[in-house]
């Protein structure tokens, strides 16, 4: 594409280059040219015996085919560089989709507020009891080993290294759970959980928040890169956005305006730096979350996995967001009868790069789009509990800083 690029620009060269020589010559004056003429000759110490209007005749006849010629060249490598454009921007857009579709699998887990603090507390006192019951079933293996003699004195001393299980934060989430039956609802029904159930319910979600967690981010670090980054390079765009298609593009982006098109009227934006930026905010991601696993080493093991919890939680803040909408319930008559506020997550990661993908697909369709919060809705994952669960702030600081910066 560069290399199309580079051909239309000479030909553009040469069409305002012979323009310029055939017009200066149809209309310079004979008088003016017998002048450049003596000119040329006493530089150069020649004399032509060449008629003055057969000169401007040849030179006119031959600027005026090279003319041509360029601007047949030049739609030539228009057309040319509208279809490398197209193809480019279609392998962007695979590329791109592929890597939404995996955030997609990304779980989402409610972990804001007192409620959900003292859930993980809870789930992390029991990895710990697990790391414990590990540790004291080691040492107690040991001692089958030990001869006969000294089986005693090493039971004693197991005794005394031995690490006691704490249940203070499960006693603290029992009492909750007794006294709010309303968080042992089930989902999408008035069916109430025993508390002893809820609290097994609580531990396998977050198993399998983790381990799903785990997945995503391993295929996200196996995923390669390099095509996507060199889709990006391969595509150059020739013009900046005008005025005018900046003040559309920001009037549909509105109100996600910053996260998605941090660039003001004044900024030089074309649709490479749109595909540019559509690929740091993909490379921003795995590289922050690659920054922060370095320490994870087995999953299986109950510190790396309590250690993990709170990396991934921190990672779900920059995919996820939190909204709420009023909507009206009505009865069998179709009319109104009151209001009621549905919580939900959305994938912020997908809004940014998917708003991106139509800002660059638009060169293609001269038609731009926008996709608000709600259709990056996840599907099945409403936040319960009412005020138990507050909005995610999106502060994005962390090492790497806020993936949707400029």
């Amino acid at each position: 594409m560069h290399l199309r690029i580079k051909h239309l620009e000479k030909a553009i060269f040469i069409i305002i280059f012979m323009f310029v020589v055939f017009t200066y010559f149809n209309f310079i004056s004979t008088e003016k040219m017998i002048y450049i003429g003596n000119v040329i000759e006493k530089k150069l110490g020649l004399h032509f015996e060449a008629d003055v209007e057969k000169v401007r005749s040849f030179i006119m006849a031959i600027s005026s085919g090279i003319l041509g010629s360029a601007i047949v060249a030049m739609i030539f490598y228009i057309n040319e560089y509208n279809s490398d454009k197209r193809e480019q921007i279609l392998k962007i857009v695979r590329e791109n989709n592929k890597l939404q579709k995996i955030y997609t699998e990304i779980p989402f887990l409610e972990h804001e507020g007192e409620y959900y603090k003292l859930e993980r507390l809870y789930y992390r006192e029991y990895l710990n009891n697990k790391r414990k019951r590990n540790f004291n079933e080691a040492i107690d293996n040991v001692v089958k080993d030990v001869p006969k003699k000294k089986k005693r004195e090493f039971r004693q001393y197991n005794n005394k290294i031995k690490e006691i299980e704490s249940f203070k934060y499960r006693a603290k989430l029992k009492q909750v759970l007794e006294n709010h039956p309303e968080i042992r609802k089930r989902r999408f029904s008035e069916d109430v959980l025993e508390v002893e159930q809820k609290l097994k319910d609580i531990l396998v979600k977050y198993d399998m928040y983790i381990d799903k967690m785990m997945e995503s981010i391993d295929t996200l670090k196996r995923y390669d890169y390099e095509e996507l980054k060199l889709c990006v390079e391969e595509y150059k765009s020739i013009f900046n956005y005008s005025i005018v298609k900046k003040r559309k593009i920001l009037r549909f982006l509105s109100p996600e305006i910053k996260r998605i098109y941090p660039y003001d009227l004044n900024e030089k934006v074309s649709s490479e730096i749109i595909a540019k930026r559509i690929y740091k905010i993909h490379k921003r991601l795995v590289e922050k979350i690659g920054s922060h696993m370095q320490n994870i080493e087995d999953i299986n093991k109950s510190g790396d996995r309590s250690d993990a919890l709170g990396l991934f939680l921190l990672f779900q803040n920059e995919i996820y967001g939190l909204g709420v909408k009023s909507i009206s319930t009505v009865n069998s008559k179709n009319e109104a009868t009151s209001e009621m506020k549905i919580h939900y997550a959305y994938n912020i990661l997908n809004m940014c790069v998917d708003n991106l993908q139509w800002i660059l697909f638009a060169e293609l369709t001269n038609r731009h789009e926008f996709r608000s919060q709600e259709y990056y809705v996840r599907k099945g994952y409403s936040v319960e509990y009412g005020t138990l669960m507050k909005t995610i702030e999106m502060d994005g600081k962390t090492a790497y800083g806020d993936i949707y910066r400029k």
